[in-house]
């Protein structure tokens, strides 16, 4: 490692973690092999996080523009149904 890159892992744990990890999984093949497969099911589980989230999102967001539909639908005013739902912009409680 360079002096400059040792300066900023004496100074930055997290970086010093990653140098001492790169360490113990480059020592030898049998070693690399376990992390690849311990990164690949990693990033598969925060893809898989990942989807859930944005899925429950969107279910949600789903959610407030039909709760906001039916109101706009009873004749609540906008000013209201604006109160109610501070996330919808004026344009999309107008297009409802």
């Amino acid at each position: 490692m360079t002096p400059g890159l040792q300066a900023f892992a004496e100074r930055d744990v997290g970086f010093q973690q990653f140098c001492d990890r790169y360490e113990t999984v480059s020592a030898n093949p049998e070693t690399r092999r376990e992390y690849a497969i311990w990164f690949d099911e990693a990033l598969r589980e925060e893809g898989m996080l990942d989807w859930a989230r944005q899925e429950v999102r969107d279910e949600y967001e789903q959610k407030l523009l039909d709760s906001a539909r039916i109101m706009k639908n009873e004749g609540v005013s906008l000013g209201i149904i604006a109160k109610a739902f501070p996330s919808l912009t004026a344009s999309e409680i107008e297009e409802l």
